[in-house]
């Protein structure tokens, strides 16, 4: 790319290395004040979902270990992602220390998969517990286990960027001016002059493959348990008619029978059957309200994950990606957002706590009006 599109852009009559950067950080100040709210949002509320189940709320299930488990992996992918993207837009173009970038870029995907790999589980077992309720499994005995080892998993998945990310130093020449910009990414430059972008190459499809086949287990898992629940929802319903239809066992006493004018025997009849019902549909929608809950977050983690994986796919394949929309500031922070959007899923989930489990916001409520 010509120099003189870059410094025309930037509107410097003597644009300098300084220059270029301070440049870019002003185009991204809107993404760093949203990745800083983000890391707010995330800490807090994950600290508080973190402190709720554990100390003010009974531990019965195996839900109040898996909503803290992955409340403190949404809260460390937060921060770490965040952080690391703050810190590469104040430096987007001066980026000068190579193992600080090949740091954030692992740190970034280790946290983020780790975190994504827990909601699996959280899949497996929702589906195990629901689908095949009497079947044993010695795998949910060991939890804590297991989640150390999707971690220890996530590392060796991520692993390839200590050789793949680095720093790509582009020169920009016009006239008798050059001008080298430092830029920290995650397939750097030098590694498409030759045959190892192969390498980068196979590892984004390692990665985009694992990212599908997350979101592909997490869909069949829930599209299971949902289909095993509506099935549950329809049998009770059927009974519900059978019982207005006069099919099940009259529940009037004698005294009350005598009382009852010609006529009126069927529809309290149905009356009583359809609050028996509504009562047990109550009941089962609140015993299954954590799996309700697991399928929303399931379903916010694939949509909001869903930018980054095309993005990472373009980026990859195609040299010199973002420089390519540097002429267009709004369509670059734009993109940036979207690069980032992965971080909603690790802060929604104290929002979907509030607004599903009713012990949980009523304790929030506690909390919030120091009570």
């Amino acid at each position: 790319m010509a120099m003189a599109n870059i410094l025309e852009n930037i509107k410097f009559a003597s644009s300098s290395f300084s220059d270029i950067n301070t440049h870019f950080v002003h185009i991204f100040i809107p993404n760093i004040a949203f990745l800083a709210v983000y890391i707010l949002i995330g800490i807090v509320g994950n600290s508080l979902v973190i402190y709720i189940y554990l100390r003010k709320m009974e531990k019965t299930t195996d839900n109040h270990f898996f909503i803290p488990c992955l409340a403190v992996g949404d809260m460390l992918a937060c921060t770490v992602c965040s952080t690391a993207a703050i810190v590469m837009f104040f430096y987007y173009t001066n980026f000068t220390h190579e193992v600080t970038c090949k740091i954030m870029w692992y740190s970034m995907t280790w946290s983020a998969s780790g975190a994504a790999l827990i909601l699996v589980f959280i899949a497996f077992q929702r589906y195990k517990k629901i689908c095949q309720p009497f079947k044993p499994s010695t795998l949910l005995d060991r939890k804590l286990t297991i989640v150390i080892c999707l971690y220890v998993s996530s590392t060796f998945v991520s692993s390839p960027l200590l050789y793949t990310s680095g720093l790509s130093h582009l020169t920009l020449e016009e006239g008798n001016k050059t001008i080298t910009l430092h830029i920290c990414e995650r397939i750097r430059q030098d590694l498409r002059e030759d045959w190892r972008i192969n390498i980068a190459l196979a590892f984004t499809g390692l990665e985009a493959f694992i990212v599908l086949s997350v979101a592909t287990i997490l869909t069949t898992l829930y599209l299971k348990v949902g289909l095993k629940l509506a099935k549950h929802l329809k049998t009770m319903s059927k009974k519900r008619k059978d019982g207005s239809n006069g099919n099940s066992q009259e529940t009037e006493s004698s005294s009350e029978v005598s009382t009852i004018k010609p006529g009126q025997s069927k529809s309290i009849r149905k009356k009583g059957t359809y609050k028996s019902f509504r009562h047990k549909r109550e009941k089962f929608n609140q015993e299954h309200h954590y799996t309700y809950i697991f399928i929303a977050i399931s379903g916010v983690c694939i949509v909001t994950y869903s930018p980054r994986l095309l993005l990472m796919i373009l980026e990859s394949v195609k040299e010199n990606f973002w420089l390519s929309f540097y002429e267009n500031e709004s369509l670059l922070r734009f993109l940036k957002l979207l690069n980032r959007f992965h971080i909603i899923n690790n802060i929604a989930n104290p929002f979907l706590y509030a607004m599903f489990d009713k012990k949980f916001k009523a304790q929030l409520l506690q909390i919030l009006q120091c009570k």
